[in-house]
């Protein structure tokens, strides 16, 4: 399973690659900043940064950069105000995302774009797929919470009671659960490819100056997390693909760029 320590890891390795397009000193709005450690990277090479998150966030106790929670819908900063937005896997969670892309437009100076590390049909595929295996180890656990839950019950009614409750409880966990906020788990194969990202920004007013796989495989369950060195996990990329791509959007009809082209 994943740890603070390890998913900040795999988004540090992510980040690296994407600083190769960034040339400080830009003023950056950071989209859902998780711990802040990617913002903090971004100000120590320099960057003016900015970072957002839901009040909610699970991230918020480890926390190591300072985050400004908003409501998730309405950028609370004025027209103009920043010359690149960054997001890392938060796309997919926003269930209004045309209103979002618009006001990323808004807040974007001119010539300012976006950069949004998104997962892949791959990591789609490969994270249900490691789904499976996670359900054995569950099945005592998901007994005996059954088990607990029908104690009220007489005999009778307690062992068809708990029957009934362990195999919903199985065919809940059966199939995974979607990632995001759209479609299911099988959807999102298709959900998550090039293809269809790249239809969604320009449906949404952007289009992709450059997009490239970031070049590291892993799954959403985090399996042997760091037990695999970086090094494995970028090898094995390019036989079962990278669980992220990055994608770099300008507004339609911006010509000129705020970031390099390497």
């Amino acid at each position: 399973m994943y740890s603070v320590d390890w998913l900040n890891r795999i988004r540090s390795e992510e980040l690296a690659t994407v600083a190769e397009w960034l040339v400080p000193p830009l003023r950056i709005l950071e989209i859902g900043a998780g711990t802040g450690a990617q913002a903090r990277s971004l100000a120590s090479a320099g960057f003016d940064v900015t970072s957002l998150d839901l009040p909610g966030s699970s991230y918020a106790r480890d926390r190591v950069y300072p985050v400004r929670e908003y409501d998730g819908k309405t950028l609370p900063f004025p027209d103009g105000a920043f010359q690149m937005i960054y997001s890392s896997n938060v796309l997919e969670h926003v269930i209004d995302l045309p209103s979002m892309m618009a006001e990323c437009r808004r807040v974007l100076s001119p010539r300012g774009g976006c950069i949004h590390v998104l997962p892949t049909s791959a990591w789609r595929f490969w994270t249900t797929a490691a789904h499976f295996p996670a359900l054995v180890p569950s099945a005592p656990r998901l007994s005996a919470d059954a088990w607990r839950q029908c104690q009220a019950y007489d005999p009778l009614q307690r062992i068809a009671k708990t029957a009934a409750t362990v195999t919903a409880s199985l065919m809940d966990t059966f199939l995974p659960s979607r990632h995001g906020e759209r479609g299911d788990c099988m959807s999102e194969i298709s959900l998550f490819s090039h293809q269809a990202w790249r239809k969604c920004f320009e449906s949404n007013g952007f289009y992709v100056r450059r997009w490239r796989p970031l070049g590291l495989f892993y799954t959403g369950y985090g399996v042997l997390g760091a037990n695999v060195p970086i090094s494995v996990r970028r090898r094995m990329s390019r036989l079962f693909g990278s669980a992220c791509n990055v994608y770099e959007l300008y507004r339609v009809g911006d010509k000129t760029f705020c970031t390099r082209t390497k």
